[in-house]
């Protein structure tokens, strides 16, 4: 007995446990996990009809759009978001051709792209739209969308429909333009500015990237310093190192003071400030780096003046 067999009869105990499954998953998972309850529906359906009715419960139910079509590609079911999206309400939508109500273009080269339906029919297994795919509504609006299709197969192995399952990405991609955004702010600011900047892994200590001012500052080409790690510059021990680094990560300290070696082999007073920021998902410190060591040397010679002042 296969898992969707096996799940057809524990249905009545798991069935607000499986729907709230589908709610969670990603869009591939949902069209592979909505093709296992139709599976459930054939299997055990047509004796239990709590079983389809649940079934048709969850595609209405997942924050999802979805779509179902027969084996000739028409429209046999509608979800509530399915039908926002496209603009067509489910009772008008039944039994006409998908293309009529699905209507999808590339948003690079404004061309129909082809039907998720055409393809599973065809090759027969989960398909995903290309990248960049606009749903041209009933209305005329423009919506991106990421989907995924799944066949549906008969008691025989036969495909006997498809069902689509998308989603609007219109916010997902606002949210990505307003980081690659707030990213290219970032990168002109931390390139052009004469501060010595560097972004260092605090998993490694390794220098993830570093400014023109940097590479000026320690003496090698700003390529090479990435290739660095800060234990490398830093004359701290490592593991004294990676503590300093430990604290910077948790926001414990901000400020830090510490002796430099430059390619050259010269020693610099440096003040660290560093702080965790998150670029492209990923942890990091960000460290502004300042030359104190005439500053200090300067502090020492008036110290050295006063002791033998007061002397």
């Amino acid at each position: 007995m296969n898992s969707c067999a096996e799940a057809a009869g524990k249905i009545g105990q798991k069935g607000e446990e499986l729907l709230r499954t589908l709610e969670k998953r990603g869009n591939i998972a949902v069209a592979e996990l909505t093709l296992c309850l139709q599976e459930i529906v054939d299997l055990a359906g047509k004796q239990n009809p709590l079983i389809e009715n649940l079934f048709k419960t969850t595609l209405y139910s997942i924050g999802d759009a979805v779509i179902a079509t027969g084996r000739e590609g028409r429209i046999t079911l509608l979800n509530p978001v399915a039908e926002q999206l496209t603009g067509w309400r489910e009772k008008d939508a039944e039994g006409r051709p998908l293309g009529e109500v699905f209507r999808i273009i590339s948003e690079e080269s404004r061309e129909a792209a082809e039907s998720p339906v055409e393809k599973v029919l065809r090759e027969g297994v989960v398909v995903g739209l290309a990248n960049h795919t606009l749903l041209i509504s009933k209305q005329g609006k423009e919506i991106p969308i990421a989907d995924s299709g799944a066949p549906v197969l008969d008691e025989k192995g036969q495909i006997s429909g498809v069902v689509l399952v998308f989603r609007d990405q219109t916010n997902e991609r606002e949210k990505n333009r307003k980081i690659q955004e707030s990213e290219k702010k970032y990168k002109t600011l931390f390139n052009n500015r004469s501060v010595i900047m560097l972004l260092i892994d605090p998993k490694n200590g390794n220098i993830v990237d570093a400014n023109p001012a940097a590479g000026q500052f320690y003496g090698w080409p700003v390529k090479q310093l990435k290739r660095k790690n800060i234990t490398r510059i830093n004359l701290l021990s490592k593991e004294e190192v990676h503590k300093e680094m430990e604290l910077a990560k948790v926001e414990k300290r901000n400020l830090f003071k510490f002796r430099h070696q430059l390619a050259n082999g010269e020693i610099r007073d440096v003040e660290v400030y560093s702080n965790p920021i998150e670029i492209d998902g990923v942890p990091l410190l960000y460290s502004i780096i300042h030359d104190v060591t005439h500053r200090n040397e300067l502090e020492a010679k008036y110290n050295e003046t006063q002791s033998r002042l007061l002397a």
